[in-house]
Parts: C-alpha cells; structure tokens; sequence
C-alpha cells in the first residue's frame, strides 16, 4: 500500500482527507501581555516581543517532545521565552502534534513542537547551554533535517526566520538569500545538511557526528517519518538494516516507530527457522534503534502481480491463466503454510501484508503488518481495497474469480459468505448509459464540500499538495467536467472557485497542478478577468518553469496561452505560445534518457510537448512542429519495451509496466495518432500497432481517465484505422466500468488511487469517467487541447 495515500485513510471513511484539528487540544499559553505579538501562520502560532528585530534568516533552535511530556517541555520553553524576550513559535494543537509525529503525518512531519529564534550566534550559543539544562531527561524524537545537539530533544538548522520565498521547476518554494543577495531553494531532506556558504558555529559543530547505521550502506531502499530500510554490507555479505526513531512514528494505538521494531524483531526471532522467514543478525538500540537482519531478493506482492498478472495482456489465452494460477495457488500455499507453523509457535498471523516473492516463486515474509484485504481475491482480482467502501460486492467479486480463472470449487467460499450483491445501472446488459451519466453527475454533486475553504470536491491527496482549486485533482477540473458532459453549470460553486484564488495565489502554475489549468476553466466560464489577472501573477513562476510536461510544466502552460490566443484573437498569447514551443524545441536535443521510474505518457512524458508541437502546426503550418513533435514521441517511446503479446507498454523499473493515459502507453498513443493524421511516415507512427494493442488488456486497476481503464478506452477511441477488436475493447473497458462502480447518495461514485478511497477528480475520479463517456459518446473535447474525441457506439 502506497502509505502517502494511507494516511490519508484515517480521518474519514469515504474520501482521502486530513485529519481534524480539536478546539480543546489547543495549546494557547497564557496571555504574554502588550508587548507581545501573537499571530498565526498554517499550524504554528508565533510569538514575538515588540521591539525585537531579527535577521531574515539564521540558525534556528527546534524542540522535540514526546506525547507523554509536550505540554511539560512546551510549557518550560514558553516561559523560558518570555523571560528572554525570545520570538519563538509552537504548534497550535495537540492534535497537529500528533499527526506530525505520526507513522502517517497528513501534514507535514518534521517531529518539532517549538520553535526558538536566536538573534545572532552569541545567542544561539546561550540558548543551547540553557535548553540543556532546562529540558535534561525529557525525551523526544529526532527532527527530521536538522541536527541534535546531545541527549536532550534540543536541535539546531539553519533556514529562514521570514517568509522567503523564490520560484524553482515551476512552483513557489521557501528560500535562503546567500551573500549576493541571490535567492536560492533551502534546502530539503530528512538528513541534516547547510548550503555551502554558510559557517558553522563552534557550538554547533560539536554535534555534527550524527548516529549511523551499523554497516556501511550501499542504498537507501526507502525513508519514511521516523524510519528507514537500508541495504548495507557486512562484511562480504548484503544485509537489510531498518531504522527506527523513538518517540515518534506513532501508530493508532501510540506506539512508536522503535517499539514497532523491536517487536518486529521479537517476533522474527519466535520464527526462526521457519521457512519464508529471513534471518536475524542483530538488534541495536541507542538513540536510533536499528534491525540488520537477512537480505532477501524478490518483488513486493504488488510488484510481483504487475509483473506476472495475465489479464492485462489482450486476448489472454487458457495456457497463461493456467499457468497464472498455479502459481498464485502456490504463493497462496506458501503463504498458509508460513502462517501455520506460526501458529504452532503461538504466533497468530492473519492476513499478512508484507509478502516477498522471488523469481523461483519462493515466499519470504518481511514484516508481519495485516493486510485488511484477503489475499485469496488479491492474487486473481487485484480490486480488494475497493470491497471495504462496498462490501455487499465482495461475493459478486469472489465468484468471478473463481469462474474466470476456474479455481477449485468452494474458493469463492472461502473469500466471502452467499449475499445479495448491490446492483447498479452499469451492471444491465445494455446500460442506460444517459442515466449512468447522471448518477455519477449525482454523485459529484453530493460529495461537494461548499463550507471547506481547503477543496470543494475530495479528490486525490495530491490536492493537499497543490491546492484544491486545481484542474487534474482539485474543483476546476470538476466543475468543467460537469459543464461539458452537459450536466450544467454550478454558480454556487463557481463563486467558491473564485473565493479560492482571490483569497490564497496557487504556488504553482503548471495546467494540472496550478494556476493555468485554472485560469482555463475560469475563461470557459466567462470569468476572463479573473482568468487574465491569474495568468499575470503567475508571470514569475512561468518564467522559473524548466519542466517540459503537460501537468506542471511548459507544454501545459504553452497550450493554455496557445488557447487564450485563439479565444481572445490575442497575439501576444500566441508569440508566448510560440516562445515557449522553441524553448521545448531546443529542450528535445538534451533530453534526459529514461530513468528508472516510467513517466512517459500524456501527462509527465514528452507526449505533453508533443501535443504542443501539433497545436503550433495548425496555427503556423510550419512542417518544422511536425518533425520535433515525431521526436518528442519517439524520445517516450525509449521508455517502451515490447511484451509478449505484442503490445508496447511504458516500462516502470522493477515495477512492472504502464498502459495508462497520465504515464503509460495511451498517453502516448492519443498525441502518435493525432500526428498520423498529418504525417503518416512519421517515425512514432510505427509504433501505433503495438500502442494500439497495449490498451486492449482485460483487466485494469483502477477506473479513472489518467490512471486507468477510461483512459485505455480512450487512447482507443482515437484510433484511425478502427476495427471490431477495437470497439469490442472499448465497449468492454465501458461495461466493466461496472467492477468499480459504488452507490453513493443517488449516484454513483468510483475510486481514486489504489481503490482505498472515492474519489471526485479529472485525474482519478467520477469527473474523469464522466468525461470520458460524454467524449465517447457524444464527441466532446476529451481533456483540453486534444480536440474533438471520435465518437464510438453506445
């Protein structure tokens, strides 16, 4: 499980969302009096005497505290404060203070509860010596980027005291200014680190030997909050070493991340010997707690089922389901039997969720976590989260496995009880697919949030990222969604859009992510001043902007101004347009090679560029845009390899492939078929076979227009050869739409990302499969700049 989406599983039971603050955790000390400033700022309140003057920027003082001992330590360190009439700052609740230090932070974890701003090093120096004192013997966890100056929860980085901020890859980012006056992006990690022309001082530079893993690391496998899995070198030998932090990590029940592994390592070592289960070397605890135990190779379950699943291949024949199941069948055995022997030793196992697999099919387990999803349906139909937000489908989804992979009889028994499945429209032979339109229009509508001044409609996490007034994640996306599927116009909720950009600037101004994707829908409204005033405060940021991608880079911002030039009859829009196609231009000669994780495909590939280059063709004719368009699609086809069944899907690393519009081989296929129209050689267009083929795959993980099956519907809807194979395959991307389908107040609603929760967003969501079915079926513009979608049956 993608645990970024996973802690955002926990405040609400049907949408990705934050979790709440609590009026009574508020952490408000006592009046200071007049002379002192309180103001606050997102989870901070911030306390400043009156008279004080501080540098912009300078080496700032971070406490820690434990849940146990906050209110203590924040309590000595305010009247500290007061008494040294220091500007200092704490979070504002209890509430945020526990979801910093949670294993799963929804906002932002850097482990720190306070604040203190020294004036000048002289005083940074008293500080330290005082805090010592002041807080000996209170525990606290480190803090993520900054250094830890002895035992007590005191740590010390350098950054800004005010708001700097500068513009970097196309978003607004807290900045440094460095002795030129020049500002710079400060820097960001968990590790601690300074830029490279400031001084560390003496009282600093006693603690810069921070605590090391136990054997010297030949990669970081992963970080997370208060976490880390290593792999290191013993001697000759490859190990795993995991980290841990005391203090913080805290799970639901406020265990920490050092007590979860010191339990995992308990519990290895109760099933030492047992087959599947690595080995231990050592267990180390001190002010980080570290497990160095058996390295094992193989892919994590999901992995291994991206990599192995038959039924995302086209025409699957009964040689690879057969084969298929006897493996899955076989991990499944594995998987019993390793949960048997542990209950010999009186260890219950149930559900584990962290499942190895090698490439001989040998199964390891790395860690005893619980999978709240049976693993008998995970391994033949991949949707398991999904039954948790509709349970009454979880037997419907139990006898389709079983019939479609003819398991044994009975193994649907084992998955789920006999119930009466939920039925839904999209589940008649012939949908009435005006009323599906409907209810997922229903359902968009009902999940508004008009009071919410954070989104409007819940969507994919990436909203808390960006902002929710965007166009792929956020209410622009929606609200135009409606408009064109023809399920009309919301003034209520266009007035909130509005409210959001005149009360808070997007940082960013990509089209998906930011403030151009926005100022669209804002012009198709007829908000053009609003429109026009966006696309001028975000001059900067644009000007900043070296990404060549459609969602957050320079092709989504070069087709937006190519757009306001041709609504608005404006030449100026059109020579920016026109600028930013040479920048992209002369971009492809210098084009990184593909790395290890896939982004080739409409949103994050060189298709975005692409599709620029075609839209600058038709407004100049010039046969230049034509040829850097067949490079830009040939330089994201290097990130395709040919499978077996003749398709050509993006590959991902060891992850498997993509087939996808966002990232994957539809993305690419959508723009290739667009240039074949006007250059039938072109280079990419002997790849629209094999593209073509990569979407007609029986099975896809999620619903949505750029993360699932519409958009492999849709790279086929803009074939320009159709046949009957390829309007079978969309009519059966659309009646399998019913797989994902939840009813939810009247309507109907589909999942985002991973299916663990509903989801109303362009990119992941109700809005894109509403989209997708007005562009198939009545001709539509399927997302901006594509234009006109052919229409298919239905």
């Amino acid at each position: 499980m993608n645990v970024r989406h996973e802690a955002f599983c926990l405040a609400d039971p049907w949408f990705f969302d934050r979790r709440r603050e609590i009026s009574a955790d508020d952490l408000a000390a006592p009046s200071y009096g007049p002379q002192w400033t309180v103001e606050e700022h997102g989870h901070w309140r911030r306390l400043r005497p009156a008279g004080a003057v501080l540098p912009e920027q300078g080496w700032a003082v971070e406490i820690s505290a434990a849940p146990g001992n906050a209110d203590r330590v924040l309590d000595r360190i305010r009247e500290y404060c007061r008494i040294a009439r220091l500007h200092h700052r704490h979070l504002r609740s209890r509430s945020i203070f526990l979801d910093r230090n949670a294993e799963y932070p929804t906002t932002g974890g850097t482990g720190a509860l306070a604040t203190i701003y020294p004036p000048d090093n002289n005083a940074l120096e008293q500080i330290l010596d005082d805090l010592s004192e002041l807080l000996a013997g209170e525990p606290g966890p480190d803090i993520d980027g900054a250094l830890r100056c002895g035992e007590c929860p005191i740590h010390v980085h350098y950054g800004g005291f005010m708001p700097l901020w500068t513009e970097h890859g196309g978003a607004r980012v807290p900045a440094l200014r460095r002795p030129s006056s020049a500002l710079e992006p400060a820097p960001r990690g968990p590790e601690f680190s300074v830029p490279d022309w400031v001084r560390i001082p003496d009282c600093v530079a006693e603690y810069t030997d921070a605590p090391m893993p136990p054997h010297p690391v030949a990669e970081v496998l992963r970080q997370a909050h208060g976490t880390a899995v290593y792999l290191a070198e013993r001697g000759v030998e490859q190990v795993l070493v995991e980290e841990a932090w005391p203090y913080t990590g805290l799970d639901g029940d406020g265990v920490d991340a050092a007590a979860r592994l010191e339990r995992k390592h308990d519990l290895f070592e109760r099933l030492a010997g047992i087959p599947g289960i690595p080995k231990t070397h050592a267990y180390l605890a001190g002010q980080r707690h570290y497990l160095v135990r058996e390295y094992r190779q193989g892919l994590p379950l999901d992995a291994w089922l991206t990599r192995h699943y038959p039924l995302t291949r086209r025409d699957c024949p009964e040689t690879d389901l057969a084969a298929y199941r006897k493996q899955a069948l076989s991990v499944l055995a594995q998987v019993d039997r390793i949960v048997a022997e542990a209950a010999e030793r009186g260890v219950v196992l149930e559900n584990p969720r962290n499942i190895l697999v090698d490439s001989s099919g040998t199964v390891s387990l790395t860690g005893f976590d619980r999978d709240e999803t049976a693993l008998r349906l995970r391994l033949f139909l991949p949707l398991a989260p999904l039954y948790r937000l509709v349970p009454e489908r979880l037997r419907w989804a139990a006898e389709l496995t079983e019939r479609r992979f003819s398991l044994p009889a009975g193994y649907a028994d084992r998955i789920a009880p006999h119930t009466e499945p939920a039925h839904t429209e999209l589940d008649e032979p012939r949908p009435d697919w005006t009323l599906v339109r409907k209810q997922i229009a229903e359902a968009l509508l009902a999940c508004a949030t008009p009071d919410r001044q954070d989104r409007l409609f819940p969507g994919d996490i990436e909203q808390f990222r960006v902002g929710g007034a965007t166009f792929g994640t956020g209410a622009a996306g929606v609200l135009h969604s409606l408009h064109v599927a023809g399920a009309g116009r919301f003034p209520e909720h266009e007035q909130w859009l509005l409210d959001a950009i005149d009360g808070e600037q997007p940082s960013r101004a990509g089209f998906y992510d930011g403030s151009h994707g926005i100022a669209y829908v804002l012009e198709e409204f007829g908000h053009r001043k609003a429109a026009a005033d966006l696309l001028a405060v975000s001059r900067a940021l644009v000007d900043h902007t070296v990404g060549h991608d459609l969602a957050s880079g320079l092709a989504g911002i070069g087709l937006t101004r190519l757009h306001f030039a041709t609504t608005r009859g404006d030449n100026e829009f059109g020579r920016q347009a026109l600028n930013i196609g040479i920048r992209l231009a002369e971009a492809l000669d210098t084009a990184e090679p593909p790395g290890a994780t896939a982004r080739a495909g409409l949103l994050y590939g060189w298709s975005g560029p692409a599709l620029l280059f075609l839209r600058l063709y038709e407004r100049t004719g010039e046969p230049a845009w034509l040829s850097f368009a067949d490079q830009a699609l040939e330089r994201d086809l290097e990130e395709c390899v040919p499978a077996l069944d003749g398709s050509l899907p993006v590959r991902d690393g060891n992850r498997g492939s993509r087939r996808g519009a966002g990232i994957g081989s539809a993305g690419i296929l959508i723009v290739t078929e667009q240039l074949a129209r006007y250059r039938f050689d072109a280079k990419a267009a002997r790849s629209l076979p094999a593209l073509r083929v990569a979407c007609r795959g029986e099975f896809a993980l999620h619903p949505g227009l750029l993360n699932g099956r519409c958009g492999l519907a849709a790279g086929l809807a803009f074939s320009s050869t159709p046949d009957r194979r390829t309007q079978d395959a969309i009519d059966r991307h659309l009646t399998r739409l019913s797989w994902y389908a939840v009813p939810f107040r009247g309507g109907l609603a589909f999942p985002g990302t991973r299916l663990l929760r509903l989801s109303a967003d362009v990119a992941t969501g109700g809005a894109g499969v509403l989209r997708t079915l007005a562009a198939l079926q009545d001709g539509i513009e399927l997302l901006p700049f594509l234009g006109p979608t052919p229409r298919v049956g239905h």
